[in-house]
């Protein structure tokens, strides 16, 4: 079987082209996982310049999105900065 440059096969057999056929080096999917970043409870609070029982207590009323995992809790980077109303530029 031929294929073209920049072409791959999957696992079927079928012949790949474009983004799908593109490899993926560990650092692209690293990259692609920081996009999905982790926090834990103590990071947002050291992110936010907020206690650490607020970030609990804001997290159990829904006001910061996160899941539960076990006892831990777990926010998403993107989700904690997302809270942050954007600069407007003014200085106070």
């Amino acid at each position: 079987m031929t294929t073209t440059p920049g072409a791959g096969v999957d696992v079927n057999g079928k012949i790949l082209t474009g983004e799908l056929a593109q490899p993926h080096t560990r650092a692209e999917i690293k990259g692609e996982m920081m996009n999905d970043e982790f926090m834990t409870g103590a990071e947002v609070a050291e992110l936010l310049k907020l206690h650490l029982k607020t970030v609990y207590k804001l997290a159990e009323h829904g006001d910061i999105p996160g899941a539960r995992i076990g006892r831990s809790w777990r926010f998403r980077r993107a989700d904690v900065l997302g809270l942050v109303p954007p600069s407007n530029g003014k200085d106070r």
